[in-house]
């Protein structure tokens, strides 16, 4: 029932008079599939696909969780609420993997973000930057754009002279079978912030529907969506990035690349790419020793869901577009300049390491950034962390909180005035005394925040975050001004190096300055 409507539809124009539709459709906007019912409709198909494992899952999750969420909604402390943020995703893939076994009921749990009412509207104005977004239509494989308001629209930015166009071509993660473009707009929304550039989020089938070596498999779905790029924008002006599976996809649609001789992108970004699936690869010393969020066993059910792990067949973990690590260094030679970005504490620190050693060998320009202590994908962790979404979380729970102590008072008070005698006046002093100390408590938060330091204890319970002591104490000076450590947090730093990469790739601009500075970069040196 979606229909394609004309982008400037959304913003109330006419668009007979604009010509660039017609010569370019498969830039317009799709209808939105956000909307009450579909959300209700996604949630109930979700449920009732595995209705045990989510009636386990979900009293246990919000029971172990309940001191991280107390962190992220009250603490100060970026660090803190960073840890608290890799403790819960790394409880949650640790209750899934014992609870769950429906693969499917697990993807449509994280599709279920794409149909939430208003979902895109309240990110992008949680965020606070000039980003604008809508759907992108099924000619361009699906997905969604996201764009710069300062910069323009994707039509916009076809207006431009070929060679002064710029796009960034975004293939989300998910182990391949989960998540959507919606589930990672903490990534997106901040590559085009700092990048001041158009971005293409790609959607592509997923296994257990489309797997490895189908027809429309999702290197199948990825690369039809780059060739339709690169009909209106040069390959040497595009940047491809990608995260955990997306990244092992990103990798993966190079080398497809080559093998059809067509036009490689100018630049590849990879964060914490999965690049080998093979059996072997679960051997390997970081996915025994590292803390990470990805349990071994549900990883393996992902990869063999997507590829089987057979010795000499074609359509197996050990084909070069299924594990770009498995490639020979004559193909990787031909690989574009390449920045990758991984966790020093992540299961896949190994591969990637190995990978960048290869790329390296063979003669490509790759630079490596290695975020200390940080977890897999770790940058998707900046907005609940040391971003202005984290701040915002904790304004808004300090004003719920005071909100609550002012009913509970007046409340409390009306009681007493109409009942003196008898339990009514026991029960109402056991209100007045704990909206006293709310209010203690609020006024501690408010006027001393550097001393709420017990919850962010709580979230270094699980696993201390490697933070050196003179990083720490200036964090505490600083952490009641503006949140921003003296060090650069490593999740800020990633998009600083892709940043700085991107303006690499594209020439040192007017505007590259003026969004790493909106950004807060000189805050930070």
């Amino acid at each position: 029932l979606c229909q394609r409507k004309p982008f400037g539809a959304l913003r109330g124009e006419n668009m007979a008079t604009d010509p660039l539709l017609e010569h370019h459709p498969d830039f317009a906007a799709e209808e939105s599939k956000e909307g009450c019912y579909r959300c209700t409709a996604s949630i109930c198909e979700c449920f009732l696909l595995d209705p045990t494992s989510w009636l386990r899952f979900g009293p246990k999750f919000l029971c172990t969780n309940l001191p991280h969420f107390c962190t992220i909604c009250c603490s100060n402390n970026g660090d803190s609420r960073t840890s608290a943020l890799m403790n819960m995703m790394k409880s949650m893939a640790g209750i899934l993997d014992r609870t769950s076994s429906d693969l499917i009921s697990l993807q449509k749990a994280t599709d279920v973000t794409a149909s939430i009412p208003f979902y895109r509207s309240l990110h992008l104005g949680l965020k606070g930057a000039d980003v604008k977004g809508y759907d992108a239509v099924e000619d361009m494989g699906g997905g969604e754009w996201l764009y710069p308001v300062e910069r323009g629209t994707p039509h916009e930015e076809l207006q431009r002279p070929l060679e002064d166009r710029r796009m960034i071509f975004y293939i989300h993660g998910g182990a391949f079978v989960l998540c959507n473009p919606a589930t990672h707009r903490g990534i997106t929304v901040n590559l085009v912030n700092v990048t001041n550039t158009s971005l293409l989020v790609a959607s592509y089938s997923r296994p257990p529907k489309s797997k490895f070596g189908d027809e429309d498999s999702p290197l199948a779905g990825v690369l039809k969506s780059y060739l339709k790029l690169i009909d209106k924008v040069m390959p040497s002006r595009i940047l491809v990035a990608g995260e955990s599976a997306g990244g092992n996809l990103a990798a993966a649609l190079c080398l497809r690349l080559l093998q059809l001789k067509k036009p490689l992108p100018g630049g590849l970004v990879m964060i914490s790419p999965w690049v080998d699936l093979t059996e072997a690869s679960f051997e390997k010393h970081s996915w025994k020793v590292n803390d990470d969020y990805l349990p071994v066993g549900l990883a393996r059910k992902f990869a063999r869901a997507y590829v089987p792990d057979v010795v000499g067949e074609e359509i197996s973990a050990t084909n070069c577009l299924a594990s770009p690590l498995q490639a020979e260094m004559g193909v990787l030679s031909s690989f574009p300049q390449t920045l990758l970005l991984y966790g020093s504490e992540e299961a896949l620190a190994d591969q990637d390491a190995e990978f960048a050693t290869r790329l390296e060998s063979a003669g490509v320009h790759v630079r490596v950034c290695v975020g200390n202590g940080m977890a897999h994908a770790y940058p998707v962790l900046y907005d609940l962390g040391h971003g202005g979404v984290a701040k915002k979380c904790v304004l808004a729970t300090r004003f719920i909180g005071l909100a609550l102590f002012m009913s509970m008072l007046f409340s409390a008070l009306a009681c007493i005035h109409v009942q003196r005698h008898g339990i009514g006046c026991w029960i109402q002093f056991v209100f007045v005394s704990l909206a006293v100390l709310a209010l203690m408590l609020a006024r501690r938060w408010f006027i001393h925040p550097e001393k709420l330091n017990k919850l962010d204890q709580v979230a270094r319970m699980v696993k201390p975050q490697k933070t050196s002591s003179s990083s720490v104490e200036t964090s505490k000076r600083l952490q009641h001004q503006d949140d921003i450590p003296k060090e650069v947090p490593p999740t800020k730093q990633a998009f600083d190096e892709i940043s700085s990469f991107a303006a690499g790739l594209w020439g040192q601009d007017a505007d590259f300055k003026r969004i790493r500075g909106r950004f807060g970069t000189e805050l930070y040196l």
